[in-house]
């Protein structure tokens, strides 16, 4: 790093003592909000996020004392707080595939169905438990596809909650994530629209072209700008603080923007990467996929292979 020969031993010590560094400070200093690690050949450096300029010079003095040899980026911004995603009232759905809106009926989300994913003899729908299953959510409650924002008709229910992996406030919060269980009798793919069926698992690294499709903006392209990303987000009551996620951002336009939470993060040979938590000026703010499928006790190899509709 540095105009030096990379050394990659000497880069993971150098993020990790940064991240760490970051980590245990940013409590200390309301208005910094988040940070991620982002690469430039030949240099790694850290965005920080923070909603006042005055912060800048305090923490480049902490982060130079430390003599840790890595640069801050900063960005000017809030936390993240959820806005009312925006209406835009799709036609229904004959078949039930990733991409499309959903939520949780008794209290009335409105997000993107990032998948369906199979646990055996089962089918179920993967998503983020701000969709599917937000505070105050029980096991069995209805799903519908598209959710009740989205149309005006009669609700289409096709399936009950089954679990959810929310952030809380006193913790670092790995992952965002919720299952519900599709009734046999609905029609659906594992596909996920206009990107086709998830191959594997594969992590997330700086630089790598990916794209989703979210209800909202529908299909885009973007590139991972940043991994190692710790940010606040509004869970209602409460900021939360997300860890080790991956920012995504698109050179062209918005990569996603609110109501596509939910969505599948996929790279050009379609291994899934990640679950969008949260829209963020444009940005993806994303947890780590197989982490997600671990903590939702998804294990089934085949998960994303169809499976039939039952009679």
């Amino acid at each position: 790093m540095g105009g030096h020969e990379f050394d990659l031993p000497c880069a993971n010590e150098r993020i990790d003592r940064a991240k760490e560094l970051l980590n245990r400070i940013m409590p200390n200093f309301p208005g910094f909000n988040g940070f991620g690690l982002g690469f430039e050949n030949p240099e790694f450096f850290w965005y920080i996020f923070i909603d006042n300029r005055d912060l800048i010079e305090p923490l480049r003095g902490e982060f130079s004392a430390a003599e840790i040899g890595m640069s801050l980026y900063p960005i000017i911004s809030d936390f993240i707080r959820p806005k009312q995603p925006i209406k835009n009232n799709p036609e229904q759905n004959f078949i039930i595939q990733g991409g499309i809106s959903v939520g949780n009926v008794p209290f009335d989300t409105s997000g993107t169905l990032g998948c369906i994913v199979k646990q055996y003899d089962r089918k179920y729908i993967v998503s983020t438990s701000s969709v599917l299953g937000p505070p105050g959510s029980k096991i069995h409650d209805e799903i519908s596809q598209p959710s009740a924002e989205d149309n005006n008709r009669k609700l289409n229910i096709i399936g009950k909650l089954d679990s959810a992996i929310r952030p809380n406030g006193i913790s670092r919060n790995y992952v965002d994530a919720a299952l519900a269980q599709v009734y046999g009798h609905v029609n659906c793919t594992a596909r996920i629209k206009d990107i086709g069926r998830p191959t594997g698992f594969r992590k997330a690294t700086i630089g790598m072209n990916v794209r989703k499709s979210g209800k909202v903006t529908g299909y885009t392209e973007g590139r991972v700008i940043a991994t190692d990303v710790s940010f606040l987000i509004y869970r209602e009551p409460n900021l939360v603080l997300m860890v080790d996620q991956f920012l995504v951002a698109s050179s062209e336009s918005e990569f996603c923007s609110y109501g596509d939470e939910g969505s599948f993060i996929i790279d050009g040979r379609n291994n899934f990467l990640g679950i969008l938590v949260q829209s963020y000026k444009g940005m993806a703010l994303c947890c780590d996929g197989e982490s997600a499928f671990e903590r939702l006790g998804i294990s089934d190899p085949n998960c994303f292979d169809d499976l039939p509709v039952e009679d």
